[in-house]
């Protein structure tokens, strides 16, 4: 059961009572005019922090430069820990994760350092290799992640400044069916749970998306999401009442729960067009829901992981390269969704499918 769209009670009741929605129902008006659907939207927090084994040596070039005149050598191991990283692009104000920080800090991170004793003649009699590694610790947060965007859309992202990360999750989509949408340019699919997306405030009229839950889109991904084993506690009342002809109306009361659940999120960040980086942060995730008579739907509280940790790789072509392994702590939360009664300028960003 994910949590996300966990509701026990209206599931049960749709199952019993409710016709199947059609996999191949678009969601328009007889005139072809996309509908939209309400559903809850809240703001996303990301505070990692990425820890990696990297050379104990930190010189800058200009040091570097001077020892190489006094017979001193710095290596870095090209195999394990190579931590300088040259992007085409100018580096963030944030210091990048995996120790690619050179260009930022000017500061390299050798393993290596090698010292030559010499004798009357000019020839080395002793050879010294000190070899130091330590741990680096640099952040991954909202703004390392729009700063990530701003390189993908760099017409549309000139400054990261007023941008906000969003969690929205559509009402209206059947748990079993994906729900055809056509947006102004494409047909797409809604599916249950959680969807990210990236907007300059409240009022942006064309958000960003960034990633899904379960995802299927053509669209450079930068966030993944999935929950596995749930633990609840709550209470729910129904109530069935007998119609004039012999059939049962289905009415649910009310709905609440809370509980735990075992989530992951997934962050990537692209190097180029063969590599990129992919972040996961796991564990315990704590979460609550109740049901809205009002507005029959259901109102989502924070969600929220305090403790997560994870792996970090490199991946080149679909694979693990097994460079730059690294180990991933932190948070990741949501706060109380509010109701929306339009998402449509969500629904229109939704990229194609796979």
């Amino acid at each position: 059961m994910k949590i996300p769209y966990l509701a026990p009670a209206v599931l049960l009741a749709q199952a019993l009572f409710a016709p199947m929605v059609s996999a191949q129902t678009y969601h328009e008006d007889e005139n072809g005019v996309p509908l939209s659907l309400p559903g809850n939207l809240s703001t996303l927090s990301v505070k990692l922090t990425i820890s990696e084994t990297v050379g104990g040596h930190r010189i800058t070039e200009a040091q570097r430069t001077r020892d190489l005149g006094r017979g001193i050598v710095y290596h870095q191991d090209l195999l394990r820990y190579d931590a300088v990283f040259n992007p085409p692009e100018p580096a963030p104000a944030v210091l990048n994760p995996f120790a690619w920080n050179a260009v930022a800090t000017g500061t390299n991170y050798f393993v290596e350092r090698v010292t030559e004793r010499q004798d009357a003649t000019g020839a080395a009699v002793t050879v010294t290799a000190n070899g130091a590694h330590s741990i680096l610790k640099t952040r991954y947060n909202n703004t390392t992640l729009l700063n990530d965007l701003a390189r993908i859309y760099p017409q549309r992202i000139t400054s990261t400044r007023g941008w906000r990360l969003v969690a929205v999750r559509f009402d209206g989509v059947p748990s079993a069916f994906d729900l055809l949408y056509n947006t102004p340019t494409h047909v797409t699919i809604i599916r249950p749970g959680l969807y990210f997306f990236a907007e300059r405030g409240a009022n942006d009229p064309q958000p960003i998306y960034i990633g899904a839950e379960d995802n299927r889109y053509v669209a450079p991904q930068l966030i993944d999401f999935a929950s596995f084993e749930t633990v609840e506690s709550g209470k729910y009342v129904d109530r069935f009442d007998r119609t004039p002809n012999n059939t049962w109306d289905y009415t649910l009361v009310s709905d609440s729960y809370k509980g735990q659940a075992l989530g992951e999120f997934a962050f990537y960040r692209r190097v180029d067009s063969g590599e990129y980086l992919r972040m996961r942060a796991g564990g315990v995730l704590n979460w609550s829901e109740a049901y809205d008579s009002r507005r029959n739907t259901y109102t989502r509280g924070a969600i929220s992981g305090k403790n997560l940790t994870g792996p970090a790789s490199v991946f080149s072509a679909g694979e693990n390269t097994g460079a730059h392994e690294s180990i991933i702590t932190g948070s990741v939360s949501m706060g109380k969704a509010s109701y929306q009664p339009d998402l449509q300028k969500y629904l229109n960003a939704l990229p194609p499918v796979n």
